[in-house]
C-alpha cells in the first residue's frame, strides 16, 4: 500500500510549506555577499509548477481507456449485423447498405485505434510529469533544510562571528543551493512543457484528421430504397459498387455480363423462333421436303 506521505499532493504541500524556510536560509547568503534571488521570485517558481493538475490528467487517461473498452465491445457486434443484413437484404439497395456497414466498421476501427493511442499517450504524460514533479518537490524540501554548513540557522550568525564557520563556507553552501534550485526549476519546467507539447500536438493532429476525412456519397440505385423523394445520397468512405443484376437495362440496349478476365462482354442476340408449334428445333424447307418425299 502506498505511503500517504509520499503522494504527489503531500510532497507539494511540504514543498510549499517549506518555501519560507528556503527563503530564510538563502537570506543568510546576503549577509556574506551572495547574490540571492528576490523572495517573490522564489515563491513564483514554486507557484508555477504547483498549478499543474496531474491527478486530473491521469483521470482523463482513465476515462479515455474506459471509452476504448466500451467502443471495442460494441465493435464486436458489427460483423454479426453485417451477416444478418447481407442474408436478409439481397437487392441493390441491400448491397449499398452492406457497404455502408463495412465502411462504418473501418472508420470505427480507425477511430478506436486513435482513442487507444490518445489514452496511452495521456497516461504516459501523466506518469512522466508525476515523476518530474516528485523530483522537484523533493529537491525543494531538501534545499529548505535549516542547516547551513552543518549549523542550525539560528546559530549561524554566532558561528560566523566566532570563526567556527568561515564565511566562505557559508557562501559556498548558499551558492550551491541557488544553483541547484535554478537548474532543477528550469529542468522541471522544460520537461513538463515538452511532454504537454507532444500531447497537445498529437491531439491536434487527431482533430485535423477527423475534419479532413470527409465521407464520399453514393446513391441508392433506382428501383430500390423507396420513392425518388425518399432516395438520396448516402455518405460512405468510398462508393459501393452496385451488382450487375441490380442495374436496370434500358430498352433496346444489350445486357452486359462479366467474363473471367474482368472485361464486359455482350450477350449474343438469339434469333426469334417462328410462329407455330413449340418444338425443340426447326427444319429448313429443303429438309422438310425430303422428309415428305420419303414418307
Amino acid at each position: 500500500m502506498a505511503d500517504p506521505s509520499e503522494t504527489l499532493v503531500a510532497l507539494r504541500d511540504r514543498a510549499i510549506a517549506g518555501v519560507e524556510d528556503l527563503i530564510s536560509v538563502l537570506g543568510a547568503g546576503r549577509v556574506v555577499g551572495v547574490a540571492v534571488p528576490a523572495d517573490d521570485e522564489l515563491r513564483a517558481v514554486l507557484a508555477r509548477t504547483g498549478r499543474l493538475d496531474i491527478p486530473g490528467l491521469a483521470a482523463d487517461a482513465r476515462r479515455l481507456a474506459a471509452v476504448h473498452r466500451v467502443v471495442a465491445d460494441q465493435m464486436h457486434r458489427l460483423p454479426e449485423q453485417q451477416v444478418r443484413l447481407d442474408h436478409g437484404w439481397s437487392s441493390g439497395a441491400g448491397a449499398v447498405a452492406v457497404g455502408l456497414v463495412i465502411e462504418h466498421q473501418r472508420r470505427a476501427e480507425a477511430d478506436l485505434a486513435v482513442v487507444r493511442s490518445v489514452a496511452e499517450a495521456t497516461s504516459a504524460a501523466a506518469a512522466g510529469i508525476d515523476q518530474i514533479l516528485r523530483t522537484w518537490y523533493r529537491t525543494v524540501a531538501r534545499l529548505s533544510s535549516p542547516l547551513v554548513a552543518g549549523v542550525p540557522l539560528p546559530e549561524l550568525p554566532a558561528a560566523v562571528l566566532t570563526g567556527r564557520v568561515p564565511p566562505a563556507v557559508v557562501a559556498a553552501d548558499i551558492t550551491s543551493r541557488i544553483a541547484l534550485l535554478t537548474t532543477t526549476a528550469h529542468a522541471t519546467q522544460s520537461g513538463v512543457q515538452a511532454i504537454l507539447s507532444i500531447l497537445t500536438r498529437s491531439a491536434d493532429e487527431w482533430d485535423l484528421t477527423q475534419r479532413t476525412e470527409a465521407p464520399a456519397r453514393v446513391r441508392v440505385p433506382d428501383g430500390d430504397g423507396g420513392s425518388p423523394d425518399e432516395r438520396g445520397d448516402v455518405p460512405v468512405e468510398g462508393k459501393v459498387p452496385t451488382p450487375d443484376a441490380a442495374r436496370p437495362v434500358a430498352a433496346g440496349q444489350p445486357a452486359h455480363v462479366t467474363v473471367t478476365d474482368g472485361s464486359p462482354a455482350v450477350e449474343p442476340k438469339s434469333n426469334p423462333a417462328p410462329d407455330g408449334p413449340d418444338v425443340p428445333f426447326t427444319l429448313t424447307a429443303e429438309e422438310a421436303g425430303t422428309g415428305q418425299n420419303g414418307s
